[in-house]
């Protein structure tokens, strides 16, 4: 079920996030969460797993703010 729901997401991310990706500078992929998220996971460190969630959506800001400036509601 999980894995359903994290393929549905990135179906509908993917092509928004390439546009994203291709116009701001080099490096900024943020995957850091996502390893911490991967890492937390495999230990079984719920605390550990919910910061890093809640730190990649904290840092998914720029990326609405980005899209909201150009009218992409």
């Amino acid at each position: 079920m999980l894995i359903g729901q994290i393929e549905s997401m990135w179906a509908s991310m993917g092509p928004i996030l390439n546009v994203y990706y291709r116009e701001i500078p080099r490096g900024c992929a943020g995957t850091d969460e996502h390893d911490h998220l991967i890492d937390a996971l495999r230990a079984g460190n719920k605390k550990k797993a919910r910061e890093a969630i809640e730190n990649d959506i904290k840092r998914g800001s720029p990326i609405l703010r980005y899209f909201e400036e150009r009218g992409c509601d």
